[in-house]
């Protein structure tokens, strides 16, 4: 049964409208509100989908139905957010394979850009189920795969986060904010929200984490193989992020060596670097 608000007043107000018992929206498709009332019926023809979930909610937002919007929250957490692999752990691929393909990268970016905008929708809908279930995926994103991040899309999270309360935004803030240097994390989210330098300096700060943990993987790989140092520098300097953090000094035999910057912080930041700077240390 389709319960509005809407026509509630309507029919107290003894509108014009009311008085025919029929509605008529002159600023709507027809077709669209005739396929409105059919989703209420025990067999409507076209049900909800990924098509036309956004038409339905901008008219049970209109008709102020509680029960329609309910329905299109439940199709959303449980058709979209469900199926998707970012939403399901046990179906995430091997981190590795995604910072390695970019192909399976590019998918799991995509998975993580359609939680964003569906994160948005819930918000402006009051889709809470939906908020919940995007807010889980988003952080589970922020600690298990960063690298998938993009500028704008820190820009857009940090921007909600900042018209947020509860659990959800606590615990999006906290997977948020190893990403900050401690004098800023320390700050409260609305003073953080409003300035423009932050993403760039969680960007940054990903950026970090993800050159640490190639150089640790190729530090493993040549302690285990007893590779050369030469080698193992000529890996690292040819690596697109991992030659950010190379200096201009210091040549070895044709391979920039990491900057001292970059091995301390890799080193007190806990990124498993210490065995990289026993590798140095060595003659």
């Amino acid at each position: 049964m389709l319960t509005s608000e809407y026509f509630d007043a309507a029919l107290k107000s003894r509108t014009k409208g009311s008085k025919r018992a029929k509605f008529v929206f002159l600023h709507r498709d027809p077709d669209e509100w005739e396929w409105i009332l059919s989703l209420f019926t025990p067999f409507p023809s076209t049900g909800l989908s990924k098509d036309n979930v956004h038409t339905a909610l901008s008219w049970f937002q209109e008709l102020r139905s509680p029960v329609g919007l309910q329905a299109c929250d439940s199709f959303y957490s449980q058709n979209l957010l469900d199926n998707s692999v970012l939403s399901n752990p046990s179906r995430w691929p091997n981190l590795n394979m995604a910072r390695q393909h970019i192909g399976v990268r590019q998918d799991l970016k995509t998975e993580l850009a359609q939680s964003l905008r569906t994160l948005a929708t819930s918000k402006q809908y009051g889709l809470e189920e939906t908020k919940a279930s995007c807010y889980t995926t988003i952080q589970r994103a922020l600690r298990d795969g960063p690298f998938l991040f993009e500028r704008e899309q820190l820009v857009n999270l940090i921007s909600l986060l900042g018209n947020e309360e509860g659990e959800n935004m606590e615990k999006a803030w906290e997977a948020i904010k190893r990403y900050l240097p401690e004098p800023l994390s320390s700050q409260p989210l609305d003073v953080l929200a409003g300035a423009a330098n932050v993403p760039l300096l969680i960007l940054s700060e990903i950026r970090f984490f993800e050159a640490m943990h190639r150089v640790s993987s190729l530090a493993d790989e040549t302690i285990a193989n007893v590779n050369s140092k030469e080698k193992f520098l000529k890996s690292i300097r040819g690596d697109e992020l991992c030659g950010r953090y190379c200096a201009k000094e210091g040549q070895d035999d044709g391979a920039s060596l990491p900057s001292p910057l970059f091995l301390r912080r890799g080193v007190s930041r806990g990124g498993g670097l210490t065995k990289l700077a026993h590798l140095f240390s060595q003659k």
